[in-house]
């Protein structure tokens, strides 16, 4: 195009051009333009034959105005016309239409039959003339994979020569054709990692769908104890079924004897009937054994040269405990080595110890183990003998009562953990003759004050009291601040009033609400309630109660849970991505790998959300012990929402954030203050307030980045 002197507009990736890609294509029809670009610019822009005039005009009052909306409709209006006329637009479009209208040319037809027709599109806007053509090769990708060889042969057969133009309806038939089998096969694409996607998108959906529900306010309290009760039962489906003991026997006998045993087997038999029939089953299967051992490596059928008698020794060995070398195999006839490895293993059954399996079959073993794992999680001391003569709900009852007792002394008790924790570290004060903050009694002072109103324990005292004796006077102070009523008889309130009833009518939403001042303490309102669903309701007024009387353990709790979720959530991703890489191998096996990848999907996520509860629930009851404790207890403690409530006033605030939530969208009401740390400033190169003797750039401040 330079060098024969045409004026042409260029439009690639180029930044220099890109910026103007608009302004390039929107005057392509204007007498004598050319434009070279690519199929795809240019999109939503108006190609007007004589020009368009409203991209010019916005070209010039851009660097006036920040946006096109911000222009006045007078103005924009007066330099659209004063363009129009200066550059004639209107008379040269009518002289480009008699011309014949926009021509496009392409320089190759696409994979899509789409994208051709939008280029042909553009030769015909809005009923303009136009026209276009489209040049093609057969070494284009096109014409290679799809047409090339019989548009080659149809050719040669009609004489064509190198360079000639085609022009044939025929050949035109047969691109299509082959832009089709392009399109089909895309379209193929798309299904398949559709339908991989399918198992993703249900696991996302669940996942943040979740993960949304406790942002927005969902109470984890009970979606803790919701885990714990699923936990319970299938605990209970586990250990209280009939043939537990014989199950763990078996599965014992199968490990030590090497050999497949069945619990059917051990059902309702004493011990020593167990072992004889295990011994038994073994004995009976060592010649079997043997002999497909011994056809496996020593093939009647091959030459005795080619017998693999390393191999032998080496499995006979490990699995009967043998000391024979290769070479004293070769010297030994076939039937000789069969005798030695039957009497070998029988020897070894012989000389199995069973004995650990005998408490496996006590009618008591899976309420022992039932026990076991109660204590395991949750810390719970129940005697066997105190759920022999219960049934399973009877079981059931005991357990969920313990738990939920521990839960209740738990979270009284977890604002003075955290205060202690916060203020008066054992770490801080060993560190204290290292030039490392003492205990912060002003700190622990004036975070009593604020939480339980100050009214009991005297200032003298924190300043004079052991750390112990602080911690138990704060710990009584803290029970006798929880009340006496529980969250579940706001649950045995609530069945009462939507007894029959789908919605909280107006008369019941008042009783609940007066219930709710005179057992809990908390101001609810009587038309914020009208019109809920029970679980609704109960959201509600658990959070009320949280608010009121359990501010810190319930931002632990929601902590806990986003934490856990979020770590099993980026690990499962991990794995489901190393499954979608390798699932395609199951193919081989004649296995449909879109299938596999569903199921064994679902198995991952199933393992992943069960160990998502199974950690919550571990972790809940050991806050202390767990790794990031004291990193919560800063963000916990020293970050807050217009503070925790104080015991003695938390009616007060509790009806504040009420009417806070329920003001109209006018506006009306109190500003929620934002979250701000309350804390002093920390440089980098100071110690930690932590108390770990680090300097802060090399503690706490690492977490806080995160």
């Amino acid at each position: 195009m330079q060098k024969r002197g045409i004026k042409h507009e260029l439009l690639n990736a180029k930044p220099e051009y890109a910026s103007r890609e608009a302004e390039i294509v929107a005057q392509a029809g204007r007498i004598g333009a050319v434009t070279i670009s690519t199929n795809m610019a240019g999109r939503g822009t108006d190609i007007i034959l004589g020009g368009n005039a409203e991209t010019q005009a916005w070209a010039r009052l851009k660097e006036k105005y920040s946006t096109r909306l911000d222009v006045p409709d007078t103005e924009w209006k007066q330099v659209v016309a004063d363009i129009r006329v200066k550059e004639r637009m209107i008379e040269e479009g009518r002289q480009v239409a008699d011309m014949g209208g926009l021509h496009v040319v392409g320089t190759e037809r696409h994979d899509a039959r789409r994208i051709d027709n939008q280029l042909r599109g553009r030769a015909g806007r809005q009923g303009d003339p136009g026209s276009s053509r489209f040049f093609i090769s057969l070494q284009d990708d096109l014409m290679r994979i799809f047409a090339g060889e019989w548009v080659a042969g149809v050719l040669q057969r009609m004489g064509m020569n190198e360079g000639e133009a085609i022009e044939s309806t025929m050949v035109s038939r047969r691109i299509e054709s082959a832009q089709k089998k392009v399109e089909e096969r895309n379209f193929d694409i798309r299904k398949n990692l559709l339908e991989y996607d399918e198992v993703m998108d249900h696991q996302r959906k669940r996942v943040y769908g979740f993960r949304q529900e406790i942002l927005q306010g969902g109470n984890c309290k009970a979606r803790i104890l919701d885990m714990i009760e699923r936990q319970l039962e299938a605990a209970l489906n586990r250990f209280m079924a009939d043939d537990y003991g014989a199950s763990s026997f078996a599965e014992l006998a199968s490990d030590r004897l090497n050999v497949e045993l069945e619990t059917k087997d051990f059902l309702r038999i004493p011990f020593e009937d167990a072992e004889v029939v295990a011994r038994e089953k073994a004995t009976n299967m060592i010649p079997t054994t043997v002999y497909e051992l011994l056809d496996e490596l020593l093939d009647p059928e091959a030459e005795a040269e080619e017998w693999n008698y390393t191999g032998l020794a080496d499995r006979a060995n490990k699995a009967w405990d043998l000391k024979v070398t290769p070479q004293q195999l070769r010297k030994m006839e076939r039937d000789d080595i069969t005798q030695m490895c039957i009497t070998a293993g029988e020897k070894q059954v012989a000389s199995v110890d069973l004995s650990k399996g005998a408490v496996y079959l006590d009618p008591n073993w899976g309420l022992q183990s039932l026990c076991d794992w109660a204590k395991t999680k949750f810390g719970q001391k129940i005697a066997v003998e105190e759920l022999i003569e219960k049934n399973r709900a009877e079981i059931r009852a005991r357990i969920l009562g313990e738990i939920r007792s521990q839960y209740r002394t738990k979270e009284s008790e977890f604002p003075v953990t955290l205060a202690m924790a916060r203020y008066m570290s054992e770490r801080t004060a060993l560190n204290a003759h290292s030039g490392g903050a003492k205990y912060d009694r002003e700190g622990l002072l004036r975070w009593y004050q604020n939480r339980f109103g100050g009214s009991g324990i005297t200032e003298e005292t924190f300043r004079t009291e052991s750390r112990a004796k602080l911690q138990e006077l704060l710990l009584d102070t803290s029970r006798k601040a929880f009340p006496a009523t529980t969250q579940e008889q706001i649950d045995t309130k609530l069945e009462e009033s939507f007894a029959g009833a789908n919605v909280a009518e107006a008369e019941d939403a008042r009783e609940l609400a007066e219930w709710a001042k005179q057992n809990l303490g908390v101001e609810v309102s009587a038309e914020t309630l009208a019109g809920m669903d029970h679980d609704e309701a109960r959201n509600l007024l658990w959070n009320a109660y949280d608010n009121r009387y359990r501010p810190e353990m319930r931002r632990m709790e929601r902590n806990l849970i986003l934490d856990k979720l979020d770590r099993s959530w980026k690990n499962h991703l991990y794995v489901m991505d190393h499954l979608r890489q390798g699932i395609g191998l199951v193919g081989y096996a004649q296995i449909d790998p879109k299938t596999e990848f569903k199921r064994q999907g679902m198995k991952e996520f199933d393992t992943m959300w069960d160990g998502v509860s199974e950690k919550v629930t571990e972790a809940v009851f050991r806050l202390e012990d767990d790794e990031s404790f004291q990193e919560s207890v800063w963000s916990i403690s020293a970050a807050t929402h217009a503070d925790a409530p104080k015991a003695l006033n938390a009616a007060e605030a509790v009806r504040s954030q009420q009417e806070s939530a329920t003001t109209n969208a006018g506006g009306e009401g109190k500003k929620v203050e934002p979250i701000r740390n309350r804390a002093d400033k920390v440089s980098r190169n100071d110690l930690c307030p932590c108390g770990s003797g680090k300097k802060f750039k090399n503690c706490c401040m690492r977490t806080t980045a995160k």
